[in-house]
């Protein structure tokens, strides 16, 4: 039987609720090994809760053990600049991606020399052409999309939408959360417009927020946290829920969140800022980062036009696993399915 090529990704994390880029790995891998392809996966986090079926991953793994690896692999997918397990491709000659999931590390010395030598080694990538615009030569970076889990985020037709708000992330302060918050009692004070907030994420990273939220008396009548929450229970309560919030300060690169918030069937209202409008598309609703005032107004009067559902679709189709896979291939110059016969 003829082997199947190999194809390694290196990534810094690997756990649920760890970031975008675990998950984008991890959707990565288990649609390449869909397509024919062996994959192994090299992390420096420390431990994985997915189950990743047919998939080799190695947790911190020696440096005998990366060398191995890539002297086996036949492609190589670095998920962001991880010198600590991309060496080898110093000493290899492979078909290997750099992704840009945050703007290239300022670095100087002998740490830029090999930045710099890593670089020339791949094609460098990035997730959106707002982090292609970040580039020093962006006219040499490419744009792969990012993927979302299309078995898990679509339309759940028996779950009843009928909460208002949601938010699903991060609490540090450049997510925003804070500026929610204002703007949700804004909407109230000036408007007199009551909704309901449900806030899903590990709220203790914000101490200030999480006793605003546990003392002030309109927060504890309209504000339900339920929590950081696996990904079947996300899908679920955001389908619940008529509009996601996305008030993000700072230049996302991305936006998956707002992929999964159309796949559930949820309209979205995100700040303008660095890659979203390109994760949502003309498909959402906008307002000025930082602006409590225009995100009230927002908050108060619900849009009533819906987006048009063959739109969304397309959107989507986009950047489901397998598609985005098959984009990655192409870059790769390998071919789309790889069959095995038997001699």
């Amino acid at each position: 039987m003829k082997k199947r090529p190999k194809i390694l990704i290196c990534t810094w994390l690997l756990s649920e609720n760890r970031g975008g880029v675990a998950m984008v790995s991890r959707l990565l891998a288990l649609a390449l090994r869909d397509r024919g392809y062996q994959v192994s996966i090299l992390t420096l986090c420390p431990n994985h809760i997915w189950n990743l079926p047919g998939i080799n991953v190695y947790l911190h793994p020696s440096q005998l053990r990366i060398f191995c690896e890539f002297s086996k692999a036949e492609a190589v997918i670095l998920q962001g600049n991880i010198l600590k397990l991309a060496w080898p491709l110093l000493l290899f000659r492979r078909k290997a991606l750099l992704i840009r999931h945050i703007p290239a590390p300022a670095s100087s010395g002998i740490k830029k020399f090999f930045q710099n030598l890593l670089e020339r080694k791949t094609q460098v990538c990035a997730v959106s052409q707002y982090m292609r615009t970040l580039e020093v030569k962006p006219e040499c970076v490419k744009t792969v999309p990012n993927p979302y889990n299309s078995q898990l985020f679509h339309a759940y037709p028996e779950i009843v939408r009928n909460q208002d708000l949601i938010y699903v992330g991060r609490f540090v302060e450049d997510k925003g959360v804070g500026i929610l918050l204002q703007a949700f009692l804004l909407c109230f004070e000036r408007y007199h417009v009551e909704h309901t907030l449900t806030l899903i994420g590990d709220v203790s990273e914000n101490p200030q927020l999480e006793k605003q939220l546990r003392e002030v008396p309109f927060f504890q009548k309209h504000v339900r946290c339920i929590g950081s929450c696996p990904s079947e229970k996300v899908a679920m309560e955001i389908a619940r829920h008529r509009e996601m919030v996305i008030p993000s300060l700072c230049d996302e690169a991305f936006g998956i969140v707002a992929l999964e918030a159309l796949a559930c069937g949820s309209q979205v209202l995100c700040s303008r800022c660095g890659g979203l409008p390109e994760a949502l598309g003309n498909l959402g609703r906008f307002f000025e980062r930082g602006n409590v005032e225009e995100l009230a107004k927002c908050l108060a009067f619900p849009s009533v036009e819906h987006p048009d559902k063959k739109q969304i679709e397309a959107h989507l189709t986009k950047h489901t696993p397998d598609t985005v896979a098959k984009i990655y291939l192409s870059l790769l110059k390998l071919p789309e399915t790889i069959t095995t016969n038997k001699a």
